[in-house]
């Protein structure tokens, strides 16, 4: 088994274009596998990869994903999810530090017996594990602060379901907020990379970076004929209030001539659970592949990719959206506010905002609409690719590490 995930780990570096022609032939990788009752189940720490026994080699420890589950994942699915991707990205940038890497899943909390074994000189990642480790390390501390600050999130979306309980009465729990980040995180850190808005950070001492996401992009979408002004595509449902997936419904079950299309996970069983019933016109479209023809179907005949979230930092989703033409209808504070010459804003989360915002926006020509697809799509292939996450990666890390 062991051989077997070394031999998978090696072409998978080869593959994702991490290959250090000094270190591939001793890539040294040491799985431990663990038994007994997890959370999320079959997670492994990997450690040692790069070791090459040199006096003085650095260490860190990346906190983050499950290094042979991401494997597997690309090997079997293909990228689900950029961070996968990205992963291998900061992997390799490690490698061509010279750096021993260990890596392990940010919920792992089995690993810590094992990352306690060791003497690290960065420690970057997020969640519990991160947290944990973070409080009693000596090495240098940087968060990868994903989405916005847990003070941001917690705040918007109360708010959230607050107002979910002034127009339905129904009490639900925050669903998002809490689950990678926790209250003063950024507390524990000697330095901060951010997706998101980086002035919710500017009262911190340490070192804040911001880089942003990639996004996966369809080679086969390219014909923008299809396109109507009244088809609206979410992508993503995990965090249904959060997401605002609650206020699209409620609108579009109002407005029969406009269609929702939505992708994701259990979305029948979480409309369900908060008591809606879905109009022929709200489409519940299942996970969706993006690399699938069904993706492309869904791209060439929606013109917007709409989030009303309460809290995002960058939305992967929203950039996947706009590498496609679609045109992204988004909440401000959301980490592109930069971008009004390519988003459209909600004034608020308020139902009426939201149907006034899609009422405007669907009043212009379609060939206005067509064309501002095509701007977007031509600037977030560029922006937000792998290529420039992993440029734009290396050089706040140099950034950082000149400061340790």
């Amino acid at each position: 088994m062991g051989n077997n995930i070394k031999k998978n780990i090696k072409n998978r570096i080869k593959k994702e274009g991490l290959k250090v022609c000094k270190f591939i032939n001793n890539v040294n990788l040491y799985c431990r596998w663990k038994c007994g009752d997890q959370a999320v189940g079959g997670e492994h720490i990997v450690n040692n990869i790069n070791y090459h026994d040199e006096e003085n080699q650095k260490r860190v420890l990346i906190v983050y994903l499950d290094l042979i589950k991401t494997d597997s994942e690309l090997c079997e699915e293909g990228a689900v999810h950029t961070n996968r991707l990205e992963l291998f990205q900061i992997i390799r940038y490690f490698i061509k530090c010279d750096y021993i890497i260990d890596v392990c899943a940010n919920y792992d909390l089995d690993a810590v017996e094992n990352i306690r074994k060791h003497k690290y000189d960065i420690v970057f990642g997020l969640g519990e594990v991160f947290r944990r480790v973070a409080a009693e390390t000596d090495a240098f501390r940087i968060l990868y602060l994903t989405e916005n600050p847990y003070d941001i999130s917690y705040m918007r979306e109360k708010e959230r379901v607050d107002y979910f309980y002034e127009r339905t009465g129904k009490r639900v729990d925050l669903q998002r907020t809490g689950s990678f980040f926790k209250k003063d995180d950024e507390k524990l850190a000697d330095a901060i990379i951010c997706f998101g808005d980086d002035k919710f950070l500017s009262d911190l001492s340490v070192p804040v970076r911001r880089i942003l996401p990639s996004m996966i992009f369809n080679e086969n979408f390219r014909d923008y004929s299809k396109r109507k002004n009244n088809n609206f595509l979410i992508l993503g449902t995990d965090g249904f209030i959060h997401k605002g997936v609650d206020l699209l419904i409620e609108v579009f079950n109002k407005h029969p001539e406009w269609n929702l299309y939505m992708c994701g996970h259990c979305i029948e069983e979480k409309v369900k659970e908060h008591g809606y019933v879905l109009n022929s016109n709200i489409h519940n479209c299942g996970y969706i592949d993006i690399k699938s023809d069904i993706f492309v179907e869904l791209a060439e005949k929606c013109m917007f990719i709409v989030l009303p979230s309460c809290s995002e930092a960058a939305s992967t989703a929203v950039m996947t959206g706009m590498c496609h033409g679609m045109i992204p209808i988004i909440m401000k504070d959301n980490g592109m506010d930069e971008l009004t010459q390519y988003c459209e804003f909600f004034e608020d989360y308020r139902i009426e905002s939201i149907e006034k915002k899609i009422h405007e926006i669907i009043e212009e020509p379609i060939e206005l609409l067509v064309d501002k697809g095509k701007m977007i799509r031509e600037y977030a292939k560029e922006t937000y690719s792998l290529e420039k996450f992993t440029k734009d990666f290396e050089k706040v890390f140099d950034e950082i590490v000149k400061e340790i």
